[in-house]
């Protein structure tokens, strides 16, 4: 069945794409009413009208200019993603780098920025771990616990924790710095979200904008080289944080040693699958965080910023007792046992909580304490009721 137009479309084919309003295409009906295809005209006839006066500009053809990223649909409006997109946008164009190269202006020049607050905040955490070694400031949390946990007075509290804050004050401590470093959450999601949307759509410049191996960017490693770099500059950069811990005792160092065997299998698989190009920007951001973290470890820096130094690795760390935990069978439970690692963790967990054996402790003993004082009111009121009794015997022999 061919498709039969309507007699004033026939006279004048070029009508539905003149200045005519869409509803006069629907004035002239078909003859035919009970037609089959004289719906499928009508809206055939619409889409013509419609896109009459669009461009059909290719997508290859769209200038790289301020603004290229939005041309293409990568609005997000305003946040970190799209603070994250005006800084991308503004590096390629001006500079003219590859989208490789980019990536990692903008991962140094994010570090640059906050090299000076980090510095600042990795001062004032250093100088509270000096200060937690502080004998009055140690009484003083002792102090605290013991209001917090055993005696629950309140006055007492606020005593010890003024006491905690005067010894902080006094070494100098800005704990507005200390938030810092978490300012890496916020641009590190919105450069996922930018760089997925890039992969996605995708950027066409991006499918040759890398190198080496990894020429697509749009695609994750096909080789798998970039999620194992990522795995390996994650284990640096969590080396040398714990190389910046001065107040680290052996149970959260075994903490940190067993979460060493879990970090790397997790960091793989979470990036194993997502674009290469996003795997080349955390790679390139986490190497200059482990510059960054290595210039704070460095006497020199340290004493420019008025740092606590750091203790030398053949002056001893003082002698902790633990008990030896036995297995079923009679043996010692090894470092490296079944249960150890996770029992090192949720020990260390409940140890940065403040949910230690010492508050344990304390909460038995207020029950037994409570016990006790039921049992002795119990006996009191038993030996008034023997007396009592006594006397009603001798009055009625």
């Amino acid at each position: 069945m061919a498709f039969r137009l309507e007699e004033p479309f026939r006279r004048n084919p070029h009508r539905i794409c003149g200045n005519n309003s869409i509803s006069s295409t629907f004035r002239t009906r078909s003859r035919r009413p009970d037609d089959p295809f004289s719906s499928f005209s009508r809206y055939s006839l619409n889409l013509l009208h419609l896109y009459h006066n669009l461009d059909f500009t290719s997508i290859l053809d769209i200038p790289e200019q301020i603004g290229y990223l939005k041309s293409l649909g990568l609005d997000f409006g305003w946040g970190p993603t799209a603070s994250c997109e005006w800084l991308l946008e503004h590096i390629y164009v001006y500079t003219g780098l590859p989208w490789w190269g980019t990536l990692l202006a903008v991962a140094a020049l994010y570090r640059a920025v906050m090299f000076v607050p980090t510095l600042k905040a990795t001062r004032s955490s250093a100088l509270l771990q000096a200060a937690q070694k502080n004998p009055e400031y140690q009484q003083a949390a002792e102090d605290f616990k013991m209001a917090a946990y055993r005696t629950r007075d309140q006055p007492a509290m606020m005593q010890a924790r003024q006491r905690m804050k005067a010894v902080t004050s006094k070494a100098g401590i800005n704990y507005w710095w200390m938030p810092v470093p978490f300012l890496t959450v916020p641009f590190s999601f919105g450069m996922f979200r930018l760089m997925r949307g890039m992969s996605a759509l995708p950027v066409p410049s991006l499918e040759t904008g890398g190198f080496a191996w990894f020429t697509d960017l749009t695609i994750h490693d096909p080789f798998y080289i970039l999620p194992i770099a990522n795995v390996v500059m994650g284990v640096l950069m969590f080396k040398q944080n714990q190389k910046a811990n001065l107040n680290q005792n052996p149970t959260q160092a075994a903490m940190m040693k067993s979460m060493m065997y879990i970090f790397p299998p997790v960091i793989f698989l979470s990036t194993a699958w997502i674009p290469a190009g996003l795997q080349w920007f955390f790679i390139c951001l986490t190497a200059t965080t482990v510059v960054q973290t290595t210039a704070t470890l460095n006497p020199a820096i340290r004493r420019w910023a008025q740092m606590p130094a750091l203790p030398s690795s053949s002056s001893p760390r003082g002698i902790t007792y633990q008990a030896p935990n036995l297995r079923p069978g009679g043996g010692e439970e090894g470092k490296d046992g079944d249960g150890g690692i996770v029992k090192n963790i949720t020990k260390g967990v409940r140890q940065s909580l403040g949910q230690d054996d010492q508050k344990k402790a304390w909460e038995k003993a207020q029950d037994y304490e409570a016990r006790r004082a039921a049992e002795e009111k119990e006996k009191a009121w038993r030996r008034m009721e023997d007396a009592r009794r006594r006397r009603s015997q001798k009055k009625n022999p």
